[in-house]
């Protein structure tokens, strides 16, 4: 029993982890929405740009989860290559497929956006129907390669990590080098690219295969403790610092913020080591609040894929043009996400659980 009950409370503990992630996921989004009604360089916009570098850490936490998740399963399990995709692509595709469709309908036929037009290759693939939905072709990338990944880190263990590292860092300060105009090439290289491609993302999800098999003594989780803070508080005013420099610079918000960049590697690993080191002190919270947060962190995936629409359709009633109504937008939009991702994992139950005898969710 004691087993089961601390096998509970890691559930647990990475629930309220997703949590904090698609809450941070929101806001990003939200404040993306937000800027345009404050005046560049104001004490409001700084505040907006501060708040923005803080939740850079939501998506590399989705990523790190689910490396984290894969390792605790299959590290030391040898598993068959089709039963493993099949379960992925059941758990992740027929919500992405469905959210996409209606997004897409929204956005081409409802409100009729005057946004980009994608291929249907593109729209299935690549995520397109949507700026967020690259997550899932990215994901699925990683999962491809996962087998891969377990081999090379079983035969090259350190070697293979701090290559992958390297690699990663190297692809952040090029792409940073090339958004600033220190070099040309003729490549179409922009921030959907960048976060579409497994590269981007590729240490934080290795880093979670191995942190699913780490154990470590009181002094070795001391010094993780130290490095956590270390790497959250400066790398955070290092991702602050180089934002505005890069704003200043190129005049774009966009380039400057966005989440491949060097000083944001350094500030997201301090926050999964924080997340790792700190886990168990996440079941201390008040006992309502755990259970919101868990139940918040069950539904993330779906919220994940909805909540644009949500804020789509909130923003033609009210705007985030004042503090007021950025409170009420933000509510708004958390509450109606919610709301219909409570419905859609209900009706997928409902819908299919005599075909599959399992949950029509997954958590990424």
């Amino acid at each position: 029993m004691a087993e089961v009950a601390t096998r509970r409370e890691r559930l647990d503990e990475l629930d309220i982890i997703r949590a904090f992630a698609i809450l941070g996921v929101i806001f990003i989004h939200i404040l993306g929405a937000s800027f345009q009604f404050v005046g560049k360089w104001s004490t409001t916009w700084e505040i907006y740009v501060i708040f923005d570098q803080f939740l850079r850490f939501a998506v590399p936490v989705f990523v790190f989860l689910s490396g984290f998740t894969l390792g605790l399963k299959y590290f030391h399990k040898s598993f068959r290559l089709i039963e493993f995709f099949k379960k992925r692509v059941w758990r992740i595709l027929p919500w992405y497929f469905f959210w996409s469709a209606a997004i897409y309908v929204y956005t081409h036929f409802v409100v009729m956006e005057d946004i980009q037009q994608f291929p249907l290759w593109k729209l299935i693939f690549l995520g397109k129907a949507d700026y967020h939905l690259y997550f899932v072709s990215m994901i699925f990338q990683l999962y491809l390669l996962f087998p891969l990944i377990l081999f090379l880190i079983h035969k090259f263990k350190r070697k293979f990590i701090v290559f992958v590292f390297l690699f990663q860092a190297s692809l952040y300060f090029a792409s940073s080098l090339l958004a600033v105009g220190a070099f040309k090439i003729n490549l179409l290289w922009g921030d959907q690219q960048q976060y579409l491609f497994f590269g981007t993302w590729i240490f934080y999800f290795i880093l979670g295969i191995v942190f699913a098999q780490s154990k470590y003594e009181e002094k070795a989780t001391r010094d993780l403790k130290k490095m956590a803070v270390v790497l959250l508080v400066g790398g955070l005013l290092f991702s602050v610092f180089d934002c505005l420099r890069v704003v200043a610079r190129t005049g774009d918000l966009i380039i400057a913020a966005r989440s491949s960049r060097i000083p944001v590697l350094f500030y997201v690993v301090g926050w999964l080591i924080a997340s790792f080191v700190w886990a168990k002190e996440l079941l201390r919270m008040p006992d309502a609040l755990c259970k919101l947060l868990v139940y918040l962190g069950k539904k993330s995936y779906i919220i994940y894929l909805l909540h644009t629409l949500i804020i789509r359709i909130v923003a033609l009633y009210i705007l985030p043009s004042n503090f007021l109504n950025l409170l009420i937008f933000s509510a708004l939009i958390l509450v109606f996400s919610i709301i219909l991702a409570e419905i859609t994992d209900s009706a997928g139950r409902f819908a299919f659980a005599k075909v599959t005898k399992a949950s029509f969710f997954v958590k990424i």
